[in-house]
């Protein structure tokens, strides 16, 4: 998975979508999942925080495709 993948996936199917709530909190931070984003005919798993509960740093992490 590359950064490149994951910066089309979020700029072009996540751009100006519905905001989201976060899933759970781990320690003080929020983190939110979004299941099954449609991107070039796959699906794919995506989980995000923001570092320090500030959003210019944006981590994601498990970004696969689902079968």
């Amino acid at each position: 998975m590359t950064k490149e993948l994951v910066l089309n996936i979020l700029t072009k199917e996540l751009n100006g979508r519905k905001r989201m709530r976060f899933h759970k909190k781990y320690g003080n931070r929020e983190v939110y999942i979004r299941e099954y984003v449609p991107y070039e005919d796959r699906f794919y798993h995506l989980t995000f925080w923001f570092e320090d509960n500030n959003s210019d740093w944006l981590w994601v992490r498990n970004c696969y495709p689902i079968s």
